[in-house]
C-alpha cells in the first residue's frame, strides 16, 4: 500500500516534467526505483547531461550493494539465473519484508512473491499517476506530486527524532547543496552534495560509536 501513491506521485511527476506516458511507464518497468527515477526526471527537466543523471542514480542507489550482499547470501544455494531475477525488483520496501523474514528452504519463492506484489503495484500506480493528469483537475494533480517527497520525510522524521547526528547531517547536505547550487548547474551541485554529505556522515557517525 505504501508503493502505490508513490508510484502515483512519480507518473505524475514524469508527466509534469515532460515525459510521455509511456516514457514514464517503461521506466517503472526498467529501473523499479522511486527515489532515482523522481531524481533522474528532476535532472532532465534541468538539463542535465546524461553521464551526470546516470553518475548520480549510481550514488544513490550504492546501498543496493548491501542489500544484495544479505540476500543473495541467502539465495546461495539458488541457480546464478535465479538470483538475477530475483535481484531486479530488489528496493527498499522487499528488503525489509524479506530480511525480517526467518530463513528457510523457500526463500526464493518468497522473495518472487514479494517481488510480484511490489513491481506490478509499481508500474500500475505509474500508470494511474500518468492517467490521473490527464483525468483530475490541474489543482489535485499537482497536490499529488508532493506526495513522494513528503513520504520521504515520513521515512526521515522517525529516525531523526531517534539521531540526532543524522538531523545534523541532513541539514549540512542541505546547506551545502545550496552553496553549489550558487557555483554549479543544479546537477553537479547535487551530486558534489551527496558526496560531500555523506563524507561528512561517516565521520559523524564513527565519532558517535566511539563516544566522542
Amino acid at each position: 500500500m505504501g508503493v502505490i501513491p508513490v508510484g502515483i506521485s512519480f507518473g505524475i511527476i514524469a508527466r509534469q516534467g515532460g515525459l510521455e506516458s509511456w516514457q514514464a511507464i517503461l521506466m517503472s518497468i526498467i529501473v523499479i526505483a522511486g527515489a532515482s527515477q523522481i531524481m533522474a526526471v528532476g535532472m532532465l527537466v534541468q538539463g542535465a547531461s546524461i553521464p551526470a543523471i546516470i553518475f548520480a542514480t549510481f550514488l544513490i542507489n550504492l546501498r543496493h550493494l548491501i542489500m544484495s550482499t544479505y540476500v543473495m547470501n541467502r539465495l546461495k544455494e539458488k541457480g546464478l539465473l535465479k538470483k538475477m531475477a530475483l535481484a531486479y525488483v530488489l528496493v527498499d520496501e522487499t528488503f525489509a519484508l524479506f530480511s525480517m523474514s526467518e530463513e528457510s528452504e523457500d526463500d526464493d519463492k518468497f522473495m518472487f512473491g514479494i517481488n510480484v506484489v511490489l513491481g506490478v503495484s509499481w508500474i500500475v500506480s505509474t500508470m494511474i499517476g500518468c492517467i490521473a493528469l490527464s483525468v483530475l483537475p490541474e489543482t489535485i494533480s499537482k497536490s499529488l506530486g508532493i506526495a513522494f517527497y513528503a513520504s520521504f520525510i515520513a521515512i526521515l522524521m522517525p529516525n531523526i527524532r531517534k539521531n540526532m547526528q543524522l538531523f545534523l547531517v541532513v541539514l549540512i547536505t542541505g546547506i551545502i547543496n545550496s552553496i553549489f547550487g550558487m557555483f554549479f548547474s543544479s546537477s553537479t551541485a547535487l551530486i558534489l552534495s551527496i558526496l560531500t554529505g555523506a563524507g561528512i556522515g561517516m565521520f559523524i557517525i564513527k565519532d558517535q560509536e566511539r563516544g566522542v
